[in-house]
């Protein structure tokens, strides 16, 4: 059984210093994420800069990167970036993060539900497979008395059953890739 746990801590090998501003490529670097990433998590509102200098330059401090490690940590469980904006505001800028920490428990209880669905349907097509399997070979063991014509209407009969069972599509959660890693 696999169990994710939700600790929200920082790799040490990644720490900076609190008072140490960065710019989008060291910020990117420290939290091991592309400079594009951090700028689609931007785009989505699940980021910013703490603030822009001069030419527009963005600068991180650790704050960010503590959020950016707890957006990764969460997509780490499983959630979608849109899952994460919506628990964001309550989970980042909550004095105590309890509803944030409620709104995660929920849905990772919704997807745990979820997904015992898909496995109660998976373990059904097994069954079927594995019952078309042993007819299948039933039939081979079966001494070929029959005639051209009886086999040949035999075996058409069989890919007529099988058909929709072999071409049946199998679904799969969509994924959002874009901008991340």
């Amino acid at each position: 059984m696999i169990s994710a746990t939700l600790t929200l801590t920082l790799d040490l090998k990644r720490q900076t210093s609190v008072s140490e501003k960065m710019r989008i490529g060291k910020f990117a670097m420290q939290a091991g994420v592309t400079p594009r990433t951090v700028r689609y998590y931007e785009s989505l509102g699940l980021l910013g800069p703490n603030e822009r200098q001069g030419a527009g330059f963005r600068y991180y401090t650790q704050a960010e990167l503590v959020r950016l490690q707890q957006i990764n940590n969460l997509k780490a469980l499983g959630f979608s970036l849109e899952e994460i904006a919506h628990v964001a505001p309550l989970y980042f800028e909550a004095a105590t993060h309890r509803s944030g920490a409620q709104k995660i428990l929920d849905l990772l209880r919704q997807r745990l539900a979820a997904t015992d669905q898909k496995i109660d349907t998976l373990m059904q097509l097994r069954i079927d497979l594995q019952a078309n399997i042993d007819r299948i070979q039933q039939s081979l063991l079966q001494p070929a008395e029959q005639s051209p014509q009886e086999q040949l209407d035999l075996e058409t009969n069989l890919q007529f059953k099988l058909q929709p069972l072999l071409y049946q599509p199998v679904h799969h959660p969509p994924e959002n890739n874009q901008g991340q890693q």
